[in-house]
């Protein structure tokens, strides 16, 4: 169960994505994040949740901000 300080990492971590501009994400990325989570010493809390978001097949904060606006739209 993800409590309230993981959501915002995984929020923060989708809006960089999106004001990244011309800019091309190379890490974490769905492609990668296991292979580059081998080269941590020790891996970080915020890494294990980012990666495990990225492999999910569904990206559920696009669904929770779609359900959120269409709640918000008048």
């Amino acid at each position: 169960m993800l409590g309230p300080d993981d959501w915002n990492i995984l929020f923060e971590a989708d809006e960089e994505y999106y004001r990244r501009g011309s800019f091309e994400r190379i890490y974490p990325v769905k492609e990668n994040v296991e292979y580059y989570l081998n080269f941590f010493e020790y891996p970080r809390y915020n890494n294990l949740i980012l990666s495990r978001w990225l492999q999910s097949p569904v990206n559920f904060l696009e669904k929770i901000l779609k359900k959120r606006n269409n709640c918000i739209e008048v």
